[in-house]
């Protein structure tokens, strides 16, 4: 649902009150929600440059896979029932 994507980067500008770096770069695999173009043009807007891994290509977002890795080996996500 493109919503949940909308909502996310609106709660991310409201909690960066306008302090974006003018370098800030969104990353983000190749899925429906990233490409469309309402999305596109949110990010655009907001000021930040988009960045999308490539089809097929994991190193493009290792980084951020081995952080989140490693955030579900520390946390106990299996028993949560709400975003909060």
């Amino acid at each position: 649902e493109l919503s949940l994507v909308e909502r996310t980067l609106e709660n991310l500008l409201e909690r960066l009150d306008g302090n974006i770096h003018p370098d800030a770069i969104l990353h983000s695999d190749q899925g429906m929600h990233y490409t469309h173009p309402k999305f596109r043009l949110l990010v655009r807007k907001a000021g930040f440059k988009q960045s999308m891994s490539r089809k097929g290509n994991c190193w493009d977002n290792a980084s951020m896979e081995s952080f989140f890795g490693h955030m579900k080996d520390d946390l106990d996500y299996k028993e949560c029932q709400t975003i909060q």
